[in-house]
């Protein structure tokens, strides 16, 4: 009888210290998801001056401003850019942001080859990791502003130089071009 007693504690002892490993584990999953969603909203926050002075710029009537469009960003790190749009068509609109790699310059401002930009930024955003988003769609009220922040991110091993995005702002079914296009310019030492 001793035999099955000992068995049988044995047994029971087992499962409550795997009920006890999976809550554990369970835990710390949740925390783990929490940190890296709490992590990713701020990544995509301007900072408070760029935020001031797109404001501003929108209020003096421009229909599109990006007042900071050049950073230094180290590979496999990222940064937020700022671009603000007045709404001036009338009526409630929905504008989408396209951003596109259209340029790849050495440490003297020359042209790399298009066979380093295809393998290096054209075409590859989403999958190279430049990007969160190739393209962002919001909606905004006549005679309104809103700010939307931009994430880019450098991907591990990009080679140094120059990368230059074009940032176009379409509207309606036929995309049709809001503005002139601006560039945002990143710099990988």
């Amino acid at each position: 009888m001793m035999k099955n007693k000992k068995g049988l504690e044995l047994s029971v002892n087992f499962l409550v210290i795997l009920i006890i490993a999976i809550v554990v584990f369970g835990f710390g999953l949740a925390f783990v998801s929490k940190f890296f969603a709490g992590a990713k909203e701020m990544k995509a926050q301007l900072d408070s001056e760029t935020q001031k002075r797109i404001e501003y710029l929108l209020n003096t009537g421009e229909q599109l401003v990006m007042p900071v469009n050049t950073k230094t960003i180290q590979s496999g790190k990222n940064a937020v850019f700022g671009i603000g749009i007045l709404n001036i068509l009338g009526n409630k609109t929905t504008f989408m942001i396209n951003l596109r790699c259209t340029l790849m310059l050495d440490k003297n401002d020359n042209a790399k080859p298009d066979s380093e930009l295809t393998k290096y930024c054209k075409g590859v955003e989403m999958s190279r990791g430049w990007l969160f988003s190739d393209s962002v769609i919001e909606t905004v009220e006549n005679n309104e502003q809103k700010i939307i922040p931009i994430l880019i991110s450098v991907p591990q091993g990009t080679p140094s130089g120059k990368y230059v995005f074009t940032v176009t702002v379409t509207y309606g079914e036929n995309n049709i071009q809001y503005d002139v296009p601006r560039k945002i310019y990143v710099i990988v030492p």
